[in-house]
């Protein structure tokens, strides 16, 4: 599994969604899953920025909320979309770059 994470501010529907303010900073969590060697899915996850400091390279072997429980995070509410759709250019080439290709399936 590979893992990028980006600092950013968030915008309108970011803010509301995770209960900040707009403009706060905020921490996105994209995780490429594969599936005997093919990659399957992106998942995407906002949080907010009081979690930046979260050991991000523990996500290639451990899901994301062992790593919150394991900060003393308990759980109640998650928030989550799933869909299918064809991957935009954009996003391919985001998992083709040297970080991403560091990563291994």
């Amino acid at each position: 599994m590979c893992s990028g994470v980006l600092h950013g501010d968030a915008d309108g529907e970011t803010a509301e969604t995770l209960g900040v303010e707009v403009g706060s900073r905020v921490v996105s969590i994209g995780r490429l899953r594969y599936a005997s060697g093919i990659p399957i899915a992106i998942l995407d996850n906002l949080l907010p920025a009081a979690f930046a400091g979260l050991e991000f390279e523990a996500l290639a072997h451990t899901g994301l909320y062992p790593l919150l429980r394991a900060r003393g995070v308990g759980i109640r509410v998650a928030q989550q979309r799933i869909g299918a759709a064809p991957l935009p250019a954009r996003r391919a080439t985001s998992w083709e770059s040297p970080s991403a290709a560091r990563c291994s399936p």
